[in-house]
């Protein structure tokens, strides 16, 4: 079974540390990387195979590798030939520090519209079963990767 993990937001401006700047200011994904890093080596000696793709050439405030603007990029072109013969997708983000309407959650599943097979459901009730504080959300329009994927066939999850 082959698993890709994305994360778009991962380069962060050089001048951005969470611990200096409030929850207000969010030009990056900085949890993100390293939780997809841990899940990945986790995936990988469960004897699954595993493709991490990190935006690590665009910054958010450049380009949103998660937006409809980010579709033709690189990292974009890289997913698209890599799903091909993918079984899941997990797309990772982070919710800003201190994120008020987040921050009793370990975990967010987004469900896409476009989701009519409950996958992000059936993620959910997996990762509750395991003992997470999890909860399920309805993904944002503009959250074209996993809205694009879902919508071509793909299976997969958004994850904050």
């Amino acid at each position: 079974m082959k698993i890709v993990i994305t994360v778009p937001h991962y380069k962060c401006p050089p001048e951005y540390s969470p611990k200096k700047h409030d929850h207000t200011y969010h030009p990056c994904d900085w949890v993100a990387g390293p939780v997809a890093k841990v899940l990945k080596k986790k995936l990988e000696a469960k004897g699954y195979e595993v493709v991490l793709l990190l935006g690590d050439k665009l910054r958010k405030t450049e380009v949103d590798l998660n937006r409809p603007e980010g579709r033709h990029t690189e990292f974009r072109d890289k997913l698209n030939q890599q799903i091909e013969n993918a079984n899941l997708l997990i797309d990772c983000h982070s919710f800003p520090k201190d994120s008020i309407k987040y921050q009793k959650w370990e975990l967010v599943v987004f469900k896409s519209p476009y989701d009519n097979r409950n996958i992000a459901k059936s993620m959910f009730r997996i990762l509750q079963n395991l003992g997470l504080n999890v909860n399920l959300q309805p993904a944002f329009s503009r959250d074209s990767i996993i809205n694009d994927m879902v919508r071509e066939g793909h299976v997969a999850i958004l994850i904050e």
